[in-house]
């Protein structure tokens, strides 16, 4: 892949949605499918107001809490959902996605990526409670970047 000074940002922003595309695909199991997302948000006053409208009827109610430290914090949500599929390896097999090593620079890739494509000038946690189902198990951030307001989404569903 090109250096990150090589990259523009509606490329890098391209190539976030593919890897985590790719890590949703590689993350399926017979009873279980993820969805690893980053989506615009709807124009509103506020990141409140664009995330009430993002989710519609699917929320009675929406929290967004701003994250200080959010470079560590998506780090360790990337890290956490991007290696579900770990459990279907063979045991002591010999593969990129099982080395440590290698998931935390396949995870600094996707970080790169958000960072140059969304360029985060603000990042919060979005909490929410559910009308109907939404997901199993989810990790959703609002992300308010140069260029606009997205969603950072890291779900499971059964």
């Amino acid at each position: 892949m090109a250096d990150a000074a090589d990259r523009n940002p509606t490329l890098a922003l391209g190539e976030l949605r593919g890897l985590l595309a790719a890590f949703a695909w590689a993350n399926q199991k017979c009873d279980h499918a993820c969805t690893f997302s980053v989506e615009e948000l709807p124009d509103g006053g506020n990141v409140h107001e664009s995330l009430v409208r993002y989710f519609g009827d699917t929320a009675s109610e929406v929290t967004a809490v701003e994250v200080g430290n959010w470079h560590a914090v998506v780090c360790d949500a990337l890290q956490r959902w991007l290696f579900l599929f770990r459990d279907l390896v063979k045991p002591k097999a010999v593969c990129a996605l099982t080395d440590s090593r290698s998931q935390r620079e396949m995870v600094g890739t996707v970080l790169d990526a958000f960072i140059l494509g969304l360029q985060p000038l603000e990042v919060w946690r979005v909490e929410i409670v559910e009308r109907g189902f939404y997901e199993c198990a989810w990790d959703d951030f609002a992300v308010r970047g140069s260029s606009g307001l997205y969603m950072l989404h890291l779900g499971v569903s059964d």
